[in-house]
């Protein structure tokens, strides 16, 4: 994911708890505060290896929940809000093949 700060992007590496056509819940990788906040409009590229999807996917998504659980991870609801067009369809045809996240 990519948050732009003037002329530069700050990233974060973000495991994908649930995926769905309308949106994500991700979860931070570390204890470590990303700075994400409700309202906020990111980039985000799904799948960035390839190992779920043909290609990886770009999107632009919006933060619609922040949560801190007792485990210290944040967790981050997002809706999508647009998929770049000629991954749309690899993206909605493989979302049944992910596996589920405990």
């Amino acid at each position: 994911m990519a948050t732009p700060r003037g002329m530069k992007y700050y990233t974060f590496e973000l495991l994908a708890v649930n995926v769905s056509k309308s949106g994500l819940l991700l979860r931070s990788n570390s204890s470590a505060f990303v700075p994400f906040r409700v309202g906020n409009k990111l980039n985000l590229t799904f799948d960035f290896l390839s190992v779920h999807f043909t290609r990886p996917i770009h999107m632009l998504v919006e933060v619609t929940r922040v949560e801190q659980k007792e485990d210290r991870f944040q967790y981050f609801g997002v809706k999508i809000l647009s998929i770049e067009k000629s991954q749309l369809s690899i993206f909605t045809e493989n979302l049944a093949t992910l596996p589920e996240i405990a």
